[in-house]
């Protein structure tokens, strides 16, 4: 008579399922870092291929405000700003959980000023 002990094709299906986890984080590991170099070579590439307009027109290109090409005038700081308040408004929007307003700080921040 056998004794209370696992079902002996239990062990087995225990070890597979864990070779499929060990498969799939492995699988997920390769994805994620190779989305890490591409964002690594991305920037790398980005800044390399700017060094002329760097050179050109430094720092003062963030916080320029003409954008004049007549003149060569480049200034990105308007640019900046819109980007960075759509960014904080479009989270004003009534949350589906709570059916309230679920403000951001940022957003906070640029009604105030």
């Amino acid at each position: 008579m056998q004794g209370a002990g696992p079902i002996s094709g239990s062990r087995s299906f225990l070890s597979k399922l864990c070779e499929g986890d060990e498969i799939a984080r492995l699988v997920t590991f390769i994805f994620a870092a190779t989305v890490v170099l591409i964002t690594v070579a991305l920037v790398y590439e980005l800044w390399i291929s700017s060094a002329l307009p760097r050179h050109k027109f430094g720092l003062h290109f963030f916080v320029g405000e003409a954008w004049d090409p007549v003149m060569d005038e480049f200034g990105a700081l308007p640019f900046i700003y819109g980007t960075l308040v759509t960014s904080a408004v479009s989270p004003g929007h009534i949350s589906e959980h709570t059916g309230r307003p679920s403000w951001s700080m940022m957003t906070l921040t640029t009604i105030c000023f």
